[in-house]
């Protein structure tokens, strides 16, 4: 039994012997997230904790998800041992006062203000709010998407404050600066400069020479004023540019170029389709040309072992 589960069974048999000496009450088909302080008035003759708007002075004496044992620090007078379980749509409440049986007592209501109101009690029990703040840790390991973020992360209460803590030890979390630091590949000076010259990159369509099917190509060229393109013309690997490029289209886009340099089918299957529609979307807005004959011919000739 590892120490979270172990932790369940001590709060649940301590819940239960004193419930054998507290006041209890059952506050059936609610919601944490829905349920608001004037419900809880349909459940008891006192409203003296209606007012009440400072919780600083009560704390849980042990808490976790669905479950808490709370006291009040007070100088005033003692104040009673309060327990707080959620089952399902049932809210459980305990209290150790000589308070009559069959409604809340004002210890209770006033501890279930204190978990609708704080948001460092409240999120131990209502699901909505903790799935919210799970989220933000969860995408610093690539979790958001799970479905029950509780199966990896659990939040612990200390000093007031909460934290949201990986229940596997071994996970780890993604850094995004040092995936790109240590994992991708670093480019040269002189790859870095690569676009970087002052010339503007040309997307080119043109025919294989040797096969009946279509290349994608990049070239670079400098531009005369009114937009046209000026010898000489260079040609661009995609495949250095993939590293580069930050944004997800622009990355489909330049993998989209480079598979059909290296593609020899003149039957196009789904995939290849899929890379022809991410061309044509051109989310860069590079300039489009057609090389045909002997344009192509001529311009290409000695610069054609790239596309090869």
């Amino acid at each position: 039994m590892d120490f979270t589960s172990f932790l369940s069974f001590i709060l649940f048999f301590v819940s239960l012997l004193l419930s054998i000496f507290m006041a209890e009450y059952i506050l059936e088909n609610i919601s944490i997230s829905t349920l608001s302080v004037y419900d809880l008035l349909k459940h008891t003759t006192d409203t003296s904790f209606i007012g009440i708007r400072d919780f600083h002075e009560i704390h849980p004496a042990t808490i976790e998800n669905n479950t808490g044992i709370f006291t009040k620090k007070s100088s005033l007078q003692d104040f009673p041992v309060v327990t707080i379980s959620r089952i399902g749509s049932a809210l459980l409440c305990s209290c150790t006062c000589d308070s009559p049986q069959g409604q809340l007592c004002s210890h209770q209501g006033e501890i279930i203000h204190a978990i609708l109101e704080e948001k460092k009690f409240r999120i131990f029990f209502d699901d909505i709010l903790r799935k919210k703040m799970l989220i933000p840790k969860a995408k610093s390991y690539g979790l958001e998407h799970e479905s029950d973020l509780d199966t990896y992360f659990r939040i612990e209460y200390n000093g007031g404050k909460i934290e949201i803590l990986p229940k596997i030890k071994e996970m780890l979390p993604v850094d995004e600066i040092l995936f790109q630091r240590d994992l991708l590949p670093q480019l040269s000076p002189d790859q870095l400069t690569i676009t970087e010259t002052g010339k503007k990159q040309i997307l080119v369509m043109s025919k294989h020479r040797y096969y009946n099917h279509l290349v994608f190509s990049l070239m670079e060229a400098e531009s005369t004023q009114t937009g046209k393109i000026k010898n000489p013309v260079t040609p661009v690997d995609a495949m250095q540019l993939i590293w580069k490029a930050e944004k997800p289209q622009e990355i489909k886009f330049y993998t989209a170029i480079h598979s059909f340099q290296s593609n020899y089918n003149e039957d196009y299957n789904t995939s290849e389709l899929e890379a022809l529609k991410r061309i044509v979307q051109n989310p860069l807005g590079l300039k489009s040309i057609i090389m045909t004959g002997k344009l192509q011919k001529t311009c290409l000739q000695s610069r054609w072992s790239l596309l090869n």
